[in-house]
Order: C-alpha cells, then structure tokens, then sequence
C-alpha cells in the first residue's frame, strides 16, 4: 500500500474536474492560528514541523487503511510502513475495534466517493452505517482535536448522498478519533442542527473560493 493517500480526481458527468470539500475547506485556512502556533513549538523543540505533519499524514492513511480492510474483511498490506508508523497506526486501529465492538455498525458504505452535479463539488465519505437503527455518515480522525470544519465536511458530504440518494434519511453523523499513542477512541455524533450549521458555513465557503478564482 502506498504511504500517501492517492489524491482523488473528481469530475462531473460532462468531464469537468471539480474540487473536493476538503480542498475548499483547506484553502480557506481554517485553524490558522492553531497550526502556526503548533509549527513555532515544533521548531522551538528542534524538529521539522513539515516533516513531523507529513509522518503525521501517512500515519493517519495507515490507519484508515486498517480500519477499511477491517470492514471489508481483507488481509492489510504493511509493508511499505516503518515499525513505528505501524505501531502507531495499529493503536488507532485498536480504538476501533473498540468502537466497533460497543456500537456494533452495520456498513453501507465504505470510502464512498461522491460528485455533485448540483454543487460541482465532489468528496469521499470514510462510512455509511446504521447505528442502533439510523443511517449515520461518520468520518474516521486521527487528529489529536475536533474542529468546527470536520462538521461543515460531513455537511457537505450529507448532501452529496442525499442527492444520489434522495429517500435516504441521514439526521446525523459521527466523527470517529482514533488515538494514535493511547489505542483510545471517542466518537462525536453531529446532529441535524449541527449539520445544518455546517452546510451554511460551506455554501460561504464555496462563495469564497468562487470570488477568489476571480482576483
């Protein structure tokens, strides 16, 4: 498997590339602040904060790597990772387990990638499962915090699915963090007014993105 995740090309129906949520999201800088204050510390403290994030990264594909080979019920192919990236990943993937012991999912849907003629943008939802009797769209993290743009992400992905899948009732979604040195997990359920918030907030960054391409 390789160790960066294969950045996914999304087109409409006629050809059109589009961008992806996250895509969106990242260019407009969310956490700014957070991360600069983040990457000062790490330089203070003697490490590369390029090269700590970038371990970071392939560290998190590792582990959604495990955690779909899990649901898919396939045989996980490791070799391409380092003892520690392995370690580390195989610690998420055990509060994963544990989720998926306590909440027993019944999938859907995984690594679902979606296209919005409607909204030309396109994205790819980590699971749809239902959850004691609810279909729910959940996302997989390994970040160390919850951030308000994870929300306006599953948003945005709710209303792909809905529009492929107009009958389907999604009221809520989940973000699933997986601890990469503990083995801890904790899941967020977003509800519908959360989500609602969320597809406000990404409409504005659509709009956003739109005026930027126009400087």
């Amino acid at each position: 498997m390789a160790k960066t995740k294969a950045h996914t090309a999304y087109k409409l129906k006629d050809g059109t590339r589009v961008k992806g949520v996250t895509t969106i999201l990242n260019n407009l800088g969310w956490n700014k602040n957070v991360l600069v204050a983040w990457a000062r510390r790490t330089a203070l403290a003697g490490e590369d904060p390029q090269a700590v994030l970038k371990e970071a990264g392939t560290i998190g594909t590792l582990a959604h790597y495990l955690c779909e080979c899990d649901i898919k019920g396939e045989e996980a192919d490791m070799d391409d990772y380092s003892a520690e990236q392995i370690e580390k990943a195989e610690n998420a993937f055990l509060g994963y387990l544990e989720w998926k012991k306590m909440t027993n999912p019944k999938y859907e849907a995984i690594e679902l990638k979606m296209v919005s003629e409607k909204y030309k943008i396109g994205g790819t939802a980590d699971f749809i499962a239902r959850i004691n009797g609810a279909l729910v769209l959940g996302d997989f993290k390994t970040s160390k915090g919850i951030y308000p743009e994870m929300t306006c992400q599953l948003a945005a992905y709710r209303k792909m699915y809905l529009e492929i899948q107009p009958k389907a009732k999604i009221e809520s979604a989940m973000i699933l963090k997986l601890d990469k040195n503990s083995g801890a997990f904790s899941h967020h359920f977003v509800g519908k007014s959360q989500l609602d918030w969320g597809w406000a907030v990404f409409k504005c960054c659509m709009e956003l993105d739109k005026l930027h391409k126009e400087i």
